[in-house]
């Protein structure tokens, strides 16, 4: 004697078929990457990699500057930015963060992240003010070696955000009048993992 084959019912099958769509799509790579970036905030919040820091025993400058942390930032997807003057497509940045022995004093002028000599963005300041992180995507200027400072030296904008599509300016630095504290630790760049 044979049993009947239990045949599925159509609404049944068809609870099934989007219980497994709904679960195959919640377990989807794409659902879990980050939205897009859109602005230089939106690439101060994606996980970088430690590349490169450093403690220092003493403060240096008359900013006291105790050390930094330079952890490399990749990009969901390329983006426009300019540097040295040209839009370039970059897929990758590298988040840095100066520590300071004592808080910094507010001032209503630009502060700013300079590598051996360049300036490399505008740096923000902690709600403690005893750090402050800026976003470089300047590839030529995270090496081995190279000198990272601080400064509230005058620059000049070179160029503009087009329509919010570029993750920030590009600038040069107008003055000599304020001086560049740098750290005597140079970068030590580790390969990101």
């Amino acid at each position: 004697m044979s049993l009947p084959v239990p045949v599925p019912r159509p609404r049944a099958a068809l609870v099934i078929a989007l219980a497994a769509a709904l679960l195959g799509i919640a377990a989807s790579p794409l659902l879990a990457q980050r939205p897009p970036v859109r602005h230089l905030a939106d690439v101060k919040e994606l996980p970088g990699t430690l590349v490169a820091k450093a403690q220092l025993r003493t403060p240096e400058t008359a900013l006291r500057i105790t050390g930094y942390r330079v952890e490399h930032v990749a990009l969901p997807e390329p983006h426009p930015a300019m540097i040295q003057g040209r839009v370039t497509e970059i897929a990758e940045g590298w988040r840095v963060t100066v520590r300071f022995g004592a808080p910094l004093t507010v001032r209503d002028q630009a502060f700013s992240l300079v590598i051996d000599g360049r300036w490399c963005g505008f740096l923000q300041e902690a709600p403690d003010l005893l750090s402050a992180d800026a976003v470089c995507f300047d590839a030529s200027l995270v090496r081995p070696g190279a000198a990272l400072g601080v400064t509230y030296r005058s620059i000049q904008i070179v160029s503009t955000p087009e329509e919010e599509r570029l993750l920030g300016p590009d600038a040069v630095f107008a003055d000599s009048d304020e001086a560049i504290h740098y750290c005597s630790s140079r970068l030590r760049l580790r390969a990101p993992r």
